[in-house]
């Protein structure tokens, strides 16, 4: 799971998306960490 969100960051920060879908990214690690 934590391999999966580094890379959808990775792609974020390559593709200079959206600050909103950053915010949403970086909810969805704080989720997934939870979950851990």
């Amino acid at each position: 799971m934590k391999e999966a969100t580094e890379n959808i960051m990775e792609v974020a920060i390559s593709e200079e998306i959206p600050a909103r879908t950053q915010e949403f990214v970086c909810v969805m690690m704080k989720q997934s960490e939870n979950m851990i």
